[in-house]
């Protein structure tokens, strides 16, 4: 059982934590910072563009490792997860449905406790309960409906048995998992869907947490468009407010976060080429007088296939 739910809480790892937040964002434009390119009508348009019956597929790599100053060997784990978009619904107006479908899932995980690998590509191991848990993951469809700009508005129940899965994703908004998951291969610009080159914008995600309150904000820029490719690097950082979590105020605190990244957006066909993104986080916890650090580092990468 141990294994189990060890499995299924890094698996998840990359929705928790946030890849780059969607869910609940609100969006601030700062001034434009000047065009280094001409562009009709002065904005670049980075809305999606699907067609019915397409299909696309991505590669989402998840690199993280926790690190305890009063632990022994750190937890480290890596994910490689194939995922393909199936345009069920096109209407340049009203929008887009997509299925998104989980096609497959490699993970290692290396922590205290255990030292877990899977690969679906690979025959089932029935004796196994964490290859079985995480074999129901693979097939997975999740009905996804966005606006023309790519904002997503609905997120279905996909498949009702998940298996052993059900259970911990039940913890969690099921529709928020999959926006601040996947938002980012929707649209390069959250809210409109288009922008200047220098022009840059805020989303703030508020999360709360048994910790406290949650804040990450993310500052992405459209940097440069040149031969249909969109560059647009991000920054940002994550803080806690302590007295509004359920748990004891003070005990928890963020004592430094960067986060760090760039998308490359398809303008010519309305796709993500490719993310990156970089998170360090460094939490204090205090317990009883005796203070301890964890570092958490996490990388991401998609990539579309072709």
């Amino acid at each position: 059982m141990m294994r189990t739910r060890l499995c299924l809480m890094v698996v998840l790892a990359g929705a928790c934590s946030g890849l780059v937040p969607e869910a609940g964002a609100s969006g601030t434009t700062q001034p434009e910072r000047g065009a280094t390119q001409p562009e009709r009508g002065g904005k670049v348009n980075l809305r999606p563009r699907f067609e019915k019956g397409q299909e696309l597929r991505y590669t989402m790599v998840i690199e993280s490792s926790t690190a305890d100053s009063q632990a022994g060997d750190p937890q480290s784990s890596s994910q490689e997860i194939g995922l393909l978009l199936r345009c069920t619904k096109a209407d340049t107006e009203a929008g887009y449905t997509l299925d998104l479908v989980y096609e497959s899932l490699k993970m290692k995980v290396r922590s205290p406790l255990a030292t877990i690998e899977f690969d679906s590509t690979r025959p089932a191991k029935p004796d196994d309960p964490a290859d079985a848990a995480l074999r129901t993951i693979v097939g997975l469809t999740l009905p996804v409906t966005m606006d023309k700009d790519g904002n997503i508005s609905a997120v279905g129940s996909g498949d009702a048995a998940m298996g052993a899965v059900g259970a911990l994703v039940g913890q969690f908004s099921g529709g928020d998992m999959i926006k601040g998951m996947f938002g980012p291969i929707m649209t390069g610009r959250k809210g409109t869907g288009e922008a200047s080159v220098g022009e840059s914008w805020t989303n703030d995600d508020v999360i709360d947490g048994p910790a406290g309150q949650m804040k990450i904000s993310l500052t992405h820029t459209l940097d440069s468009h040149s031969g249909g490719k969109a560059t647009i690097p991000m920054r940002g950082k994550v803080t806690l407010s302590p007295s509004s979590g359920a748990g004891t105020p003070g005990k928890v605190a963020i004592r430094d976060s960067t986060i760090s990244g760039k998308t490359v957006w398809d303008t010519s066909l309305g796709q993500l080429l490719s993310l990156e993104s970089r998170q360090r986080v460094v939490v204090d916890t205090n317990h009883e007088g005796q203070t301890s650090s964890q570092t958490q580092e996490m990388n991401v990468r998609v990539t579309r296939r072709k």
